[in-house]
């Protein structure tokens, strides 16, 4: 690291780039003093089909199975679980993609690797938005990463989606109603 002084001219080799390797393989990583570097499952499609890559924003959204009776107080009956969809984080900035490169096919003459999707995803975020996104995973809740358009970092506005939101907005009939 190198300290810079008022009026010092900044010079490109000066720069930490944001994507080197040291020499024992660690990528570089910028984290702010109120963040943490949290690895997530690279399982959902976008990380899968190679859309991704470090510096995008994206949001998490997630599928979990919610009791359709939260402590009414009625033990006797067989509680019900009713999938919601939700957006636990938005605008969450990605650090880093890890794996990704998959070792050379035998018998290909150019030597060239494939690439192969990453393993994993790396964010930096705050400790409780990693807290929250930890319980919901390890609950088993379904993730989908969102891709945003570049520059767009403003909060959208969206409600979290259930089975009597899609019967209402789509207006589908059901056997109740005669």
């Amino acid at each position: 690291m190198q300290q810079l002084f008022p009026g010092q001219p900044i010079l490109e080799q000066t720069l930490v780039d944001p994507n080197a390797v040291s020499p024992d393989g660690r990528q570089a990583l910028y984290l702010l003093e109120d963040e943490v570097l949290m690895a997530i499952p690279a399982q959902d499609l976008l990380s899968r089909i190679g859309m991704l890559k470090p510096g995008d924003h994206v949001d998490l959204y997630f599928s979990l199975p919610f009791p359709e009776d939260r402590g009414i107080g009625t033990q006797d009956v067989e509680q019900k679980d009713q999938q919601t969809t939700f957006a636990l984080l938005e605008n969450v900035t990605i650090a880093g993609l890890i794996g990704g490169i998959a070792a050379p096919e035998e018998g290909a003459t150019d030597g060239a690797a494939t690439v192969a999707p990453p393993e994993a995803v790396l964010l930096t975020i705050a400790p409780q938005d990693a807290l929250a996104l930890k319980y919901v995973v390890d609950a088993g809740g379904t993730m989908d990463l969102v891709l945003r358009a570049p520059g767009v970092e403003r909060p959208f506005v969206a409600d979290p989606v259930d089975i009597d939101y899609l019967i209402n907005r789509y207006r589908i009939p059901t056997g109740s109603a005669r």
